[in-house]
């Protein structure tokens, strides 16, 4: 039993209403027009009145133990770092806990200038926590520099005392795109990492192509226990080698796919520093364009672990359908290692799970150059929906609007708390200025241009918002041997 809404978020639900007469922008990206109904209200926080230069951000929003969402927001600029805040369901307020990450993690010298380093612009990891400590990783921004590249940074954030704890570099020139998990039992944190420029990536030797490290979140003080895991054996390393979310289960085993290596799970066993890699054993996909049974998108796109430990929600980009991995069953009954679950259509990262509903949104896409990722149908665009995990029905909870009566482009960070709230943030269309027609009404997000260091105004903003989405009282009633087993799902 779920307990009740936030007294801030039952106040925003009986008197927000979308601003009257609002007109978006809408690019040529738009497709079509969504569907209008249902609508699902949600309260927005513009993350650009935080910093300018945000303007973007896959992953890196987690539900916290305290009751607290934390989430970051990031940058593709070469003098701006990534921003970590904090919403309070409580009060209803956002927080701006970092406001330099690069700054935060010890990097006293970045920009474009010559000699300064590359920021942390990017936090595009999923956040793990483990003992009132949030743990999350950098990711390269400036993607001009690649050869100027440092390093991300593995790092922790206290909840309680605010501390930041740098773990430092993972490798030089790599990044981390971008699978983090922690085994509780044993204290480990488990980084991914993969090449950044052309050295590392074209390098046969161990010391190229991506590598997994562990960290001893036991240990006091740098390099806390760092291990290089030594290279993934991939044979097909390209810089962009993601595995965008892994899996440590309650034997410590660690679990994860990778982009490149289509088919392939790969498991590093509790404590150990090699690999075992499973070939062509996930499930295979289906072309959302074409209808055609491919190979191509079998690695986790998103993913979630359940409540047991063991087991773990994942898509596949492109695939259209939501599966569990089973990691108990790879060991005794490999071909019941993997369930299907539910049809739900293309999507990207923006899917999160509370454990009885799975949320998704497709984001829009250009007719002309469409995204089988995550491809919205006519009139789905940003169109909120869930699985009822129990009954496989989907729901339609509505096309998402702000208070100001903004709709989102894209969403790719998400997570959801249980209670039937759902938050989000991402990409989202500004309000046109009447007296200008094309110019936004509003200050937007000011993107970076490589080729000449400055920062142009577009015509999208970076929002954080938050949904209400109760699911109606309905009585299920299932038969054990007779004995009916009566249970209210929360309202």
């Amino acid at each position: 039993m779920k307990r009740s809404i936030p007294v801030f978020l039952g106040l925003f639900l009986s008197l927000s209403q979308p601003a009257l007469g609002a007109i978006l922008l809408q690019p040529a990206d738009w497709p079509a027009d969504p569907r209008l109904d249902p609508r699902l209200p949600v309260q927005s926080f513009k993350l650009n009145d935080f910093q300018a230069e945000l303007d973007g951000q896959w992953q890196g929003s987690k539900v916290a133990s305290d009751g607290n969402i934390y989430f970051f927001s990031s940058t593709h600029s070469g003098s701006a770092s990534a921003n970590f805040f904090r919403f309070s369901p409580t009060t209803g307020t956002v927080t701006r806990l970092i406001s330099n990450l690069s700054l935060a993690l010890g990097q006293t010298n970045t920009g474009w200038n010559p000699g300064q380093a590359v920021p942390q612009g990017k936090v595009h990891s999923a956040i793990v926590e483990h003992n009132g400590w949030l743990y999350a990783v950098g990711h390269l921004a400036d993607e001009s520099r690649r050869v100027d590249w440092g390093g991300s940074h593995a790092f922790g954030y206290n909840m309680q005392t605010g501390q930041v704890k740098d773990f430092g570099v993972l490798k030089t020139r790599y990044t981390s795109y971008s699978g983090i998990s922690v085994d509780p039992a044993r204290n480990y944190l488990y980084v991914y990492g993969t090449p950044a420029y052309a050295t590392e990536i074209n390098d046969p030797s161990a010391n190229g192509g991506p590598h997994m490290f562990r960290y001893d979140l036991a240990a006091a003080s740098a390099p806390y226990g760092k291990t290089d895991l030594g290279r993934i054996n991939t044979t097909n390393p390209i810089y962009d080698n993601a595995n965008f979310y892994q899996f440590t289960d309650s034997r410590g085993d660690t679990w994860f796919t990778m982009r490149n290596d289509v088919g392939a799970l790969y498991k590093v066993p509790a404590g150990s520093t090699s690999y075992i890699r499973y070939a062509s054993v996930l499930p295979r996909s289906t072309d959302p364009v074409s209808g055609a049974v491919t190979a191509n998108y079998s690695y986790w796109g998103w993913a979630q672990p359940t409540g047991d430990g063991n087991k773990f929600l994942f898509t596949q980009w492109g695939a259209g359908g939501l599966w569990l991995f089973d990691a108990d069953k790879m060991a005794t009954d490999r071909t019941h290692a993997f369930s299907f679950i539910k049809h739900i259509g293309p999507t990207n990262l923006g899917v999160a799970t509370d454990g009885e509903n799975v949320y998704f949104t497709r984001q829009v896409t250009n007719l002309n150059n469409p995204n089988p990722h995550s491809a919205a149908v006519q009139g789905d665009a940003n169109h909120l929906m869930g699985l009822d995990l129990d009954t496989l029905a989907i729901t339609d909870w509505g096309l998402i609007e702000d208070q100001m009566g903004r709709r989102p482009w894209r969403v790719e960070s998400m997570c959801a708390d249980g209670e039937g709230h759902v938050y989000f943030s991402g990409d989202w269309y500004l309000l046109e200025d009447p007296a200008r027609p094309g110019q936004p009404a509003e200050t937007g997000t000011f993107r970076y241009d490589p080729a000449t260091h400055l920062h142009d105004q577009t015509t999208r903003g970076q929002i954080f918002a938050v949904a209400n989405v109760p699911e109606p009282a309905v009585m299920l009633v299932l038969s054990l041997g007779g004995l009916a087993l009566l249970r209210r799902r929360r309202a």
